[in-house]
């Protein structure tokens, strides 16, 4: 969060570099059945000599089907202790959290990291939560030097529809 505050947006390749690094850490909890459910910049670290980390794992929970059927009294704890700037429609919603939804967090992250701010802001440049942004049929704006590609994941990864999402960080 720091490092975005002072330098505003990344090049390509610098950003390219720490969003392969969130990525893959994020695609190893969903193969092993877990989502992190609060990425945003300040659970991001880098270090001094680049790595990326990914911090506070505090309300990451299983998304399997066993644990569907024992939930925990930790689970119910920490079910709503989201970030509502990066949480998707269906986590304001309250229903369960699936990997589909770190994707749309880590769509912020991204449009963040290369547009130098969250992808939907209001009048006074306040972000807008995914329910409220759909309400008012907000469109992400095109980042103008990021390659058609990359926008093309950006914006799937930030639909308000779960399916229409990546299902996974793989």
């Amino acid at each position: 969060k720091d490092y975005l505050r002072k330098q505003q947006k990344l090049s390509l390749t610098e950003g390219l570099y720490i969003l392969e690094k969130i990525a893959r850490g994020l695609a190893y909890a969903h193969q092993e059945g877990f989502v992190h459910a609060d990425i945003k910049p300040a659970n991001i670290y880098i270090t001094d000599n680049n790595l990326v980390k990914i911090l506070d794992l505090g309300i990451a929970h299983a998304f399997t089907e066993a644990k569907k059927d024992a939930p925990s009294a930790a689970d119910e704890l920490t079910k709503n202790a989201l970030t509502p700037a990066y949480a998707s429609v269906q986590m304001l919603q309250g229903e369960d959290t699936l990997p589909a939804d770190d994707i749309y967090a880590l769509g912020c992250v991204a449009y963040e990291i290369f547009a130098g701010k969250h992808p939907f802001l209001d009048e006074k440049a306040r972000a807008v939560q995914a329910d409220e942004a759909q309400k008012r049929g907000m469109q992400v704006e095109i980042i103008p030097q990021l390659p058609k590609r990359y926008m093309r994941a950006i914006k799937k990864a930030l639909n308000f529809e779960r399916e229409l999402r990546f299902k996974d960080a793989g």
